[in-house]
């Protein structure tokens, strides 16, 4: 499948990980914030509207073979399309979206 866009960081942030690991079935783990917070931007000047995110990966006996990793999504990509979307960026992985985040 040819990809006319950049992939999105978070996925090639899973993608990365995924290459170090080898070749085995995986459960990807991705917990989102329910509702956005505002943050001080990278610069310190301004305040933006975040989601923020953990994902992990884990061995078929739910080990952990990433540590958890915490990202910050727009305030407008949601649990919802992370559950719809992601799976189509790992298909040989089980994807797991929840919302089991404390910010």
């Amino acid at each position: 499948m040819k990809e006319d866009r950049p992939l999105p960081p978070l996925v090639v942030q899973i993608r990365e990980a995924l290459g170090k690991i080898g070749d085995r079935r995986l459960t990807i783990r991705v917990s989102v914030a329910r509702n956005p917070v505002w943050e001080k931007s990278k610069t310190g000047d301004d305040k933006v509207l975040v989601r923020w995110l953990c994902w992990s990966i884990e061995d078929q006996e739910e080990v952990e073979v990433v540590p958890p990793n915490f990202a910050v999504l727009s305030d407008k990509i949601t649990e919802a399309q992370l559950r719809q979307e992601l799976p189509a960026f790992f298909p040989d992985s089980i994807v797991i979206v929840d919302d089991d985040i404390d910010v």
